[in-house]
């Protein structure tokens, strides 16, 4: 199931992504990932694995924002989209990754007069090394594509036949293609940080809260498979033995960090993602929930299914005060689920 969200969508975690199999887990071995923002990577193995956004209302222009580490297995010469970017049911771009006997390439297309038709050149990576990847893209009759890395501009390319597409609603992350899966050689991508938005992602960066106290007014919710519900939620990798739950309406948990320094940083927004389902008679819905200033502020409701799926709600502004977010009131909210029937 997809949810609507306003941009901009922040994926830091599995809990912010739909996900199709097995082979896509979090990961925390060291350089998949920048631990000063992230807790872990999104590990996404072989050319069948894949993580998909929510939805948001069509996009124009469209900015993608992701750290990426990649390792390739030892099959040359195949090739295959590692990222998607999606205009309802219609691929509008792509970003192409083939592997070379060093490393590997990534080549953006876009849908042009009807064909997804190469954008600038080829661009080369190495092995096990992380990059900060930005992309622009501008739908419409004179549309434009724009690819950077580590916030150097590698190409742009202007007056695109873009005018089968209005603008971008999700995005989808693949595992590297080697021709297919194989155990033998797998090829692997290592995600986070990813940020989609529709104006400039040129040097951001996405804080993910390592949570280490639960509410103390907000902690109705019971918990599953691990010491408390701090231990359910908190685990990396993310596991759904361990989890909290809800038995009737109304009820609210929240979480919080303490030590995360925001300083120095202009903060955008706060987001807040979940996996969650429905079980039984449970409450069929959930909302998001931050809190500040000693009140609950609530989003709005998202209908649950019987599998797990990925919600995520942003504010952009500080529902305290309707205005941008301070470093500090960013550092300090608190931030969780409530349930409704």
């Amino acid at each position: 199931m997809s949810q609507t969200v306003l941009l901009p969508f922040f994926g830091g975690e599995l809990s912010s992504f739909d996900v199709n199999n097995s082979r896509v887990t979090e990961d925390t071995t060291s350089g998949t990932f920048n631990s000063t923002f992230s807790r872990c990577a999104l590990l996404t193995v072989g050319e069948y694995a894949f993580a998909k956004s929510p939805v948001w209302a069509s996009a124009s222009p469209f900015w993608f924002h992701t750290v990426l580490s990649a390792s390739q297995g030892y099959v040359f010469s195949s090739d295959g989209p590692v990222v998607t970017f999606y205009s309802g049911s219609t691929v509008v771009a792509q970003l192409v990754m083939s592997i070379t006997s060093s490393g590997y390439t990534l080549q953006l297309q876009t849908l042009q007069s009807g064909v997804l038709t190469n954008v600038g050149s080829a661009v080369a990576f190495s092995n096990s090394t992380l990059y900060t990847l930005d992309i622009q893209l501008t739908a419409g009759a004179s549309g434009s594509a724009t690819f950077y890395v580590n916030s150097t501009q590698q190409f742009t390319s202007n007056g695109l036949n873009h005018s089968a597409w209005t603008g971008v609603t999700n995005i989808v992350l693949l595992g590297c293609y080697a021709g297919s899966f194989s155990a033998d050689y797998p090829s692997y991508c290592w995600w986070s940080q990813v940020i989609c938005d529709n104006s400039s992602t040129l040097g951001r960066n996405l804080f993910t809260i390592t949570f280490t106290n639960e509410s103390a007014t907000n902690n109705q919710w019971g918990g599953a498979g691990g010491a408390n519900n701090l231990a359910n939620i908190s685990t990396t990798a993310a596991s759904d033995a361990t989890y909290i739950y809800a038995g009737s309406s109304g009820l609210t948990d929240t979480f919080y960090g303490t030590g995360l320094s925001l300083t120095g940083y202009y903060v955008l927004a706060v987001g807040v993602a979940a996996r969650a389902r429905v079980q039984g008679s449970g409450p069929a819905n959930i909302k998001m929930v931050v809190r500040l200033s000693s009140a609950n502020y609530i989003s709005p409701q998202f209908a649950l299914t019987p599998g797990f799926t990925a919600i995520t709600y942003v504010w952009t502004n500080n529902p305290s005060t309707s205005t941008a977010w301070t470093p500090t009131a960013a550092a300090g909210v608190e931030v969780g689920v409530q349930s409704l029937t």
